[in-house]
């Protein structure tokens, strides 16, 4: 998906290149609202290889609590350079993308051999091959909006308020040097009491900065088309079905039977530890007394939170970093 638009993929086997990329869009036509990313290869692609976003500072305006928590590595950039450096890397390749062009039924794309879906969270091809792709979307309660603003955040953070209303939250971050993104939410009782359904997005917004007026500093809220959504959780049973293939938002959490796959990855690696533990104490390389399945947890814990800060670097720190003097440590 790119932006509001829809990227539909057509590939015709033994033929050279893409044969069709259509895109609702035209060329440059998006006022440049932020996407985000954690992907570190496409990072290295950034025009200034855009350090990541990396901690998450929590207020809670009321009182003046404030709360700081480490783990968030990302990197943001406006919609419109992402849609811009997209296009240039199409035509790296000989990609040429179709713009103003809506594909409204698969029909049109049947003379392709592959079709792939990155046609976002209302994918026309999950959408016209549910059953196939074992789709469900469900949505959420709380409601949100999506603004631009041109105070500056350093970091990913959030603001906290409570009113006679109910309790809102703004999530905000910087996409640029001079303009952060701004998301409002609230609980669905809470957009009842204060009346969002029945205003227009100029008081809407309007009523957002009153709202956040102490975390804005006087900075107005930018809004394009800043109606008022809920949370979609789209599943899928299958990511594929004949020739159709779904990726990114289209496909979005695939089902809980990838969580189950990695939990049992996890579960054999800690069994093949205990047991390796086991024929180390027969044999005399560790203590008889060992508890095999505590120092197997434990060798597994430590797997897991190199995974984590390996992923937290950007994938650049050694995994491998000091493993001779911790094992001396973890081995006693």
């Amino acid at each position: 998906m790119s932006g509001r638009g829809q990227w539909l993929v057509g590939f015709p086997f033994g033929r050279k290149g893409v044969s069709s990329l259509p895109e609702v869009l035209p060329a440059g036509g998006l006022i440049p609202i932020p996407a985000v990313h954690s992907d570190p290869v496409s990072r290295r692609h950034l025009p200034d290889h855009r350090p990541p976003i990396g901690q998450r500072d929590t207020r809670r305006e009321r009182g003046g609590q404030r709360v700081v928590i480490d783990g968030i590595g990302f990197a943001a950039i406006g919609r419109l350079q992402l849609l811009q450096l997209l296009q240039a890397r199409a035509a790296s390749v000989d990609v040429a993308p179709v713009y103003r062009r809506t594909v409204k039924s698969l029909s049109e794309l049947a003379e392709f051999d592959l079709v792939v879906g990155a046609d976002g969270v209302n994918s026309l091809v999950r959408r016209a091959l549910a059953p196939e792709f074992g789709a469900t979307v469900r949505l959420l309660d709380n409601r949100f909006a999506w603004f631009g603003t041109t105070q500056r955040f350093e970091t990913l953070s959030h603001t906290f308020i409570e009113t006679a209303e109910g309790a809102f939250n703004a999530h905000h971050y910087r996409y640029a040097p001079d303009m952060s993104t701004f998301i409002v939410e609230m609980s669905a009782d809470t957009f009842a009491r204060i009346g969002f359904a029945d205003m227009h997005e100029a008081a809407s917004r309007q009523t957002c900065e009153r709202l956040f007026a102490e975390a804005l500093g006087g900075h107005a809220l930018i809004s394009n088309n800043a109606i008022w959504r809920r949370f979609p959780i789209v599943r899928n049973a299958r990511w594929s079905h004949g020739k159709h293939v779904l990726i990114g938002d289209a496909l979005v959490n695939e089902n809980e039977r990838l969580q189950a796959r990695i939990n049992q990855f996890l579960d054999r690696i800690e069994a093949t530890l205990k047991q390796a533990l086991r024929i180390a104490a027969t044999q005399g390389d560790v203590d008889a007394a060992t508890d095999a399945g505590a120092h197997a947890n434990l060798l597994l814990c430590y797997v897991i939170g190199r995974w984590q800060q390996f992923g937290k670097s950007g994938f650049s720190r050694d995994p491998m970093a000091q493993w001779p003097q911790q094992w001396a440590i973890l081995s006693r």
